[in-house]
């Protein structure tokens, strides 16, 4: 079973060319733009890991994250969060995140941390 990642930018462009990417590499994937579908989408969809864009249309994905962390059904699932600004990794810990990517980032790159936390995603 394909591994299942719930990917959330409010950037169309991003949020296209990464579900792209994800489904060439075999994932099982759902997107959406806006942030305030995360927590319904996340309890619909049961994903096995959470990409997300820290800077959202109304929305901080950190808060959205520590929310999903601090539930005891949602608390296992990995957390990576993305952003253009290099500055919004600095304390993802305290949110709950597991790791953070910065704006632009090479598929590879991409999958290399997907991988390192599908193990754990599934375990």
């Amino acid at each position: 079973m394909a591994l299942k990642i719930l990917v959330i930018d409010d950037d169309p462009p991003i949020l296209k060319g990464i579900e792209m990417v994800l489904r060439n590499v075999g994932y099982d994937t759902k997107a959406t733009l806006k942030g305030e579908e995360t927590l319904s989408l996340v309890r619909s969809y049961k994903p096995d890991l959470i990409l997300m864009d820290v800077m959202l249309a109304g929305m901080d994905g950190r808060e959205i994250a520590k929310e999903l962390k601090s539930k005891e059904a949602t608390s296992h699932i990995p957390i990576v969060l993305i952003s253009a600004n290099q500055s919004m990794g600095n304390d993802i810990e305290k949110y709950g995140a597991e790791t953070f990517i910065s704006k632009p980032f090479s598929s590879k790159h991409l999958i290399s941390i997907i991988e390192k936390y599908s193990s754990q995603a599934v375990a």
